[in-house]
């Protein structure tokens, strides 16, 4: 008589959405299996750790049918499971606030093909290629909270040499430009690569992602890993003046204005201004008009007028 033995199934491993777990507290190891989707992959990326020794990640874009979360690989010898499309379980993960954490002590297991709504792969996608911050003036963006990223535009006015600085025992390049649009001016630190951008005084520019920087109680923008940096069409500005006298200087007309400023603007706007009146009459007619000021409504973009108004 044979017997026969009988050997108890053991139970599944427990298993956790994505979504329970980037609810959870606290940023410690995770054992339980973790079965998600590579919906995006960036490339290898170098940087330097805490012993300022090189070292190089990856960072992704894991997903499942109930969330989507930042992934970062520490294990150069797991970068090649990380592919796109690809689906595995993920044990002994760390679990941070935004993000977990593949290292040498994470296990990772082929498996089949999870199932992600195309509403979650949208929102995974975006995790990597979050899409500029909005574009506020420059007067804003000095009064925007720390570590909240804004964009700006304006013209750049002025800019400092490149320098060297130690970051973490690391060199690092820095330059300042300062930049200014019609609500204000400010300092802008370009760090690392940024320092080199083709960019000079004169140029109007788009500067995406900053945030601000208070020292010696000077608050400033600096860029950050998600900043970019793009020339960009000046836009027109108008301003109104009150002229109390004005004088011809060759192709120039300069306006003396009421707050003892002085204004030149090319001859012929003011010529096209008033079609009505000889050109050699024109500074005997607006002086006549200064009774006792001549309002001025110029536009302008950039340095250079385009029209003015009378």
């Amino acid at each position: 008589m044979m017997i026969r033995f009988s050997v108890p199934e053991k139970p599944l491993a427990t298993t956790i959405s994505l979504f329970e777990l980037m609810n959870q507290k606290g940023q410690v190891p995770y054992t339980k299996s973790l079965k998600v989707k590579v919906i995006a992959r960036e490339t290898e990326l170098s940087y330097k750790n805490e012993r300022n020794e090189e070292r190089v990640l990856v960072n992704c874009a894991v997903a499942d049918e109930s969330a989507a979360v930042k992934c970062t690989v520490y294990d150069g010898s797991k970068f090649s499971r990380f592919a796109e499309r690809k689906s595995f379980i993920l044990r002994n993960i760390i679990k941070k606030v935004d993000a977990v954490v593949v290292t040498t002590n994470t296990k990772v297991f082929p498996c089949a093909d999870v199932d992600v709504p195309d509403e979650v792969v949208q929102k995974a996608q975006i995790i990597l290629n979050p899409p500029p911050a909005p574009t506020k003036p420059v007067s804003e963006a000095l009064n925007s909270p720390p570590k909240v990223r804004v964009s700006v535009k304006g013209r750049i006015m002025q800019e400092e040499a490149t320098r060297e600085v130690f970051v973490k025992e690391e060199r690092v390049e820095v330059k300042n430009i300062f930049i200014e649009d019609a609500s204000s001016k400010c300092k802008v630190a370009l760090w690392r690569n940024f320092a080199d951008q083709d960019i000079r005084p004169g140029d109007y520019i788009h500067i995406t992602d900053v945030v601000t920087n208070t020292f010696r109680n000077e608050v400033s923008l600096t860029t950050t890993s998600k900043t970019k940096i793009s020339k960009t069409d000046c836009p027109s500005e108008v301003k109104t003046d009150n002229a109390i006298s004005v004088c011809v200087d060759g192709d120039e007309m300069t306006f003396l204005l009421q707050d003892d400023s002085i204004l030149c603007i090319p001859a012929e706007l003011v010529e096209v201004a008033l079609p009505e009146v000889e050109k050699e009459d024109i500074e005997t007619y607006i002086i006549g008009k200064c009774k006792p000021t001549l309002s001025l409504r110029c536009t302008s973009k950039g340095s250079t007028f385009t029209s003015v108004e009378l």
